[in-house]
């Protein structure tokens, strides 16, 4: 098998052989007028210039793009939502794979136990997934973000307000179909390692996720809405909450949130998520609760109510910051102690910017020997630290403050010794993460050895997490 390639005028690999046998290939290049918009990703921080963007119309389409780059020793990336925010969808001199036309969701029954389960392809975001189980009166876990691709959540590890009662998006993962660097579609019902693999550090080290199968459950009934506080009460609202959290923190409660700034100034959001389940004592366990959110300060919002989960996410996305130049760190932290807090209040964020809180307890922290996804062993937080710079600022020193905020926060956490030793990898830089804190030295030899069983060579650089010996 060769691993030289041709190469173009400009000293690049040739993608002409790959054209001339597919001539119908929607494939962009620097020079085409498409290629622009095509590499843009959510994070619009990132100034890689891919070697070209490959969409994929079907399977055959990522299977021929695929074995190509991987024959003439050309690297690839996947992109399916974009919204790695540490933009390592993109990388200069790679094919992008640009799967987003893989997107069907359907819903099948296991012949034999009489399980429903969601087929999902591997460019299918949480909207495509939550609209489709939806109209059948079903649910699975997602993350906040509609826009997010479904497969790279839930194979990182995947965080929501549904992981303290149901479990992580990678508990969810049934099986999956594997797309090799060398063509070849793998199933995971024929390899149990590399299913375990999968969930939980299946972003690119195995191949292209061409589709996963995940557990589905009957849509029910929560409480669930948007408190806000204003910032000035950060450490009433935040040392309570945590006070109420070592009191008593059931499973049916999310009990996830943000502080940010959306204008006109800075504020704290806690995100009530309660699963109902119809019984008198459920509902008086929630609304007991909610009275404790509604005491710890002074009350700017309140959209609690009985909803569906996916009517709340549509609210919360409504919400969200728009593509743009991101500024993002990652950290973890055990909970909301007094210096925490103090760290937090003596950095409001500024414009623009949010500190998105995933909290890991109930099912989070279930033991799984299934999978590889290892942040189970105490209750934490999981802090995601984005500011957003809008186009429309233009002085020098507010564009410094937005762009440090981040940065300043993260470092005063870290230097402060309140930082777990493990960051949540899909929101992290890879510099702060090290794979043998993750999954221990056994854990990452068996990943390896999947690894060089399905994708000897690296034929995804940019994958994560990164694996080494």
């Amino acid at each position: 098998m060769a691993t030289s390639h041709e190469q173009s005028r400009d000293g690049n690999p040739s993608l002409e052989p790959l054209l001339k046998a597919h001539p119908n290939l929607q494939l962009y290049l620097p020079s085409q007028p498409e290629y622009e918009d095509s590499r843009h990703i959510f994070n619009r921080d990132s100034t890689a210039t891919p070697l070209a963007v490959v969409r994929p119309r079907d399977e055959d389409d990522l299977v021929d793009t695929a074995k190509f780059c991987s024959e003439h020793g050309i690297p690839m990336t996947i992109r399916s939502g974009g919204h790695d925010l540490q933009m390592r969808t993109s990388l200069d001199g790679a094919v992008m794979l640009d799967v987003r036309a893989l997107s069907s969701v359907r819903v099948d029954t296991n012949d034999a136990s009489g399980q429903r389960y969601a087929v999902i392809g591997g460019g299918a975001t949480s909207l495509h997934v939550l609209e489709e189980l939806d109209k059948q009166g079903l649910i699975t876990p997602t993350g906040w973000c509609l826009e997010v691709g479904y497969v790279g959540w839930a194979a990182g590890g995947g965080y929501g307000l549904m992981a303290s009662s149901h479990g992580m998006g990678a508990d969810q993962i049934l099986g999956a179909r594997v797309l090799t660097p060398g063509g070849t579609v793998v199933d995971t019902k024929d390899d149990s390692e590399l299913l375990w693999a999968i969930r939980g550090a299946g972003l690119g080290n195995f191949g292209v996720i061409l589709e996963i199968r995940v557990k589905v459950y009957p849509r029910p009934r929560v409480l669930a809405g948007i408190l806000a506080y204003p910032f000035t009460e950060v450490e009433k609202v935040l040392g309570g909450f945590e006070e109420m959290c070592q009191q008593d923190l059931p499973r049916e409660l999310a009990a996830e949130g943000a502080f940010a700034n959306a204008g006109p100034g800075p504020s704290i959001a806690l995100y009530f998520h309660w699963i109902l389940d119809g019984t008198e004592e459920n509902a008086a366990r929630a609304e007991l609760h909610l009275a404790k959110y509604r005491a710890l300060g002074t009350v700017l919002l309140d959209t609690v109510a009985q909803t569906t989960s996916f009517e709340l996410f549509k609210v919360m996305h409504a919400m969200m910051s728009p593509a743009a130049i991101h500024y993002v760190h990652s950290l973890s932290v055990r909970g909301f102690s007094a210096d925490l807090i103090d760290v937090i209040a003596a950095h409001p964020p500024p414009s623009g910017s949010a500190c998105v809180i995933h909290h890991g307890h109930g099912a989070v922290l279930d033991r799984n020997d299934a999978a590889v996804f290892s942040m189970r062993k105490e209750r934490h937080l999981v802090f995601g630290i984005s500011a957003r710079l809008d186009p429309a600022v233009t002085d020098d020193v507010e564009i410094e403050q937005i762009r440090a905020w981040p940065q300043n926060l993260s470092t005063n956490i870290r230097e402060k010794g309140l930082a777990l030793e493990q960051s949540y990898w899909s929101f992290a830089r890879n510099e702060v993460c090290d794979a043998k804190v993750f999954y221990g030295k056994e854990g990452v030899h068996r990943l390896m050895r999947v690894k060089e069983k399905y994708n000897p060579r690296d034929a995804f650089p940019a994958s994560y997490p990164v694996l080494k010996a």
